[in-house]
């Protein structure tokens, strides 16, 4: 169960109009499900087909937000700085100046020293490939969607706090019990693509940027 307050449209300050609007407008597009809300209370929601709002489901690309939403935490924890090299972080140095450069912030902008992401699917350790792999320009220049930095992210959260990603999010923002990961072949969560979540997380996690990380 969520513990969210329901309020009416025209409390929120919302025509039921033009909420009626979106689900028609939306009504061929294959949508999972919304939850409109104002002030931290929900003032519409729908969920589609067999999907339930408190039910966990494949988040996919969207759990790239919620290890961003991690790193944040302990950057305000004070266990990282947004500067920090990631190959000293893990421990490591690269043969390649690039790769030691480096940083957190520049992982969480999609602007690595690589050109795309660096694992494939078959990779025995997908981490590896991002410590290890040979740049293709200076980080912190160039944006390219990139999940292995990302992922590496998430590995880092786990390296940190001793706890998986989606466990030290259910402590830290109180995630449903049922929340979690697929792992990647290391064993790290798949912080890139593999989150498991229900709405009403992603519903919390909405809220935590909107009230400054409260």
């Amino acid at each position: 169960m969520d513990n969210f307050e329901r309020i009416t449209c025209k409390e929120a300050g919302s025509a039921s109009s033009c909420v009626l609007d979106f689900i028609n407008s939306t009504s061929d597009i294959c949508i999972h499900g919304f939850i409109l809300m104002r002030h931290g209370k929900i003032f519409a929601e729908k969920m589609y087909r067999n999907f339930k709002a408190d039910k966990p489901q494949r988040l996919y690309s969207v759990t790239k937000t919620f290890v961003s939403a991690a790193i944040g935490m302990l950057y305000t924890e004070g266990k990282l700085s947004l500067d920090d090299k990631i190959t000293e972080l893990f421990g490591r140095k690269s043969e390649y100046k690039w790769v030691n450069d480096m940083t957190v912030r520049d992982c969480l902008m999609m602007a690595t020293c690589y050109n795309g992401t660096t694992y494939k699917y078959t990779d025995p350790d997908w981490v590896e490939t991002f410590l290890g792999g040979i740049p293709t320009h200076p980080p912190g220049t160039v944006f390219h969607y990139d999940t292995s930095g990302t992922h590496t992210l998430g590995a880092l959260v786990e390296k940190i706090t001793g706890m998986e990603l989606m466990e030290y999010l259910r402590n830290k923002m109180g995630l449903s019990d049922d929340s979690d990961c697929v792992k990647s072949p290391e064993g790290y969560s798949w912080g890139g693509s593999g989150g498991i979540a229900a709405m009403y997380d992603m519903a919390r996690l909405a809220m935590l940027f909107m009230n400054g990380g409260v």
